[in-house]
Parts: structure tokens; C-alpha cells; sequence
């Protein structure tokens, strides 16, 4: 543990590590090594989309969405549904909305539909354009 640091003043370093072999040691990432899932069941990014734009004053500012999954599990001897997770991020802050797989399929199709509109919309535009 870092020198002057007591083990509840930082939660980064809660977690203190003693194998069978006697070695200790402080695993840096605590909420991960401290889930009562197991590692296989935590999420996966599975893809991050990332736009960069300009203020007015000329700064570059990064957003980012992430689409992250967990696989489905077994709780109590029942099957449960995976989760979809849509993780919206930028420089300031960032905010996430679980989704069951029907809401991220009925999502999805919402937005094929809307995206498959505006590109038509664009292809007629260019289309009375050349005429």
C-alpha cells in the first residue's frame, strides 16, 4: 500500500492481495478483482464510435459511443437475458443505459430505418440535382 495511505482513504487501492505462495500485493483496479462475477461474465466492448468536433473557440472536443455486452447467465438455476450496454462518453463526463437484448433489437431497427431514409432522402436530392 503506497506510504501514509490507509486501506479505506482510496478506493483504488483497496484491494490487498495475499497468495498462498505469501507474496502480497495491491491490485490497482478494485472494483474489477472485487465483483462477485466471474471475469468471463463481465462486459465486453464490442464497439466504440468515436466523433471529434470543434467549439467556437476552435478546441477539439472527443464523444464517443460505446456499445458494450454481457453475456446471459444463470441466477438461482434460471437463464437471464445478456445486457446491452450504450455507453455515451466525452471529455467531461460520461452516462450508460442498460438494455435488455429486445430493447437493443428494437433500438437497432429504429435506427436502420431512420438511417436507410435520410441516405434515400440524399439520393433523390442528388438525383434532381443531375436532372
Amino acid at each position: 500500500m503506497p506510504t501514509g495511505m490507509a486501506k479505506s482513504e482510496d478506493r483504488f487501492w483497496q484491494t490487498v492481495v495475499r497468495s498462498t505462495t505469501g507474496i502480497t500485493g495491491i491490485l490497482p483496479c478494485e472494483p474489477f478483482y472485487t465483483s462477485k462475477r466471474p471475469f468471463w461474465l463481465m462486459a465486453t466492448i464490442e464497439e466504440e464510435i468515436i466523433h471529434w468536433w470543434k467549439d467556437e473557440k476552435g478546441e477539439s472536443h472527443r464523444n464517443a459511443l460505446r456499445i458494450e455486452s454481457e453475456p446471459a447467465s444463470e441466477s438461482n438455476g434460471f437463464p437471464r437475458d445478456g445486457v446491452v450496454t450504450l455507453r455515451l462518453l466525452n471529455t467531461v463526463s460520461q452516462q450508460a443505459i442498460k438494455l435488455s437484448p429486445d430493447e437493443a433489437l428494437r433500438i437497432s431497427t429504429q435506427l436502420l430505418s431512420v438511417a436507410k431514409d435520410l441516405m434515400q432522402q440524399k439520393r433523390r436530392m442528388w438525383n434532381a440535382h443531375e436532372d
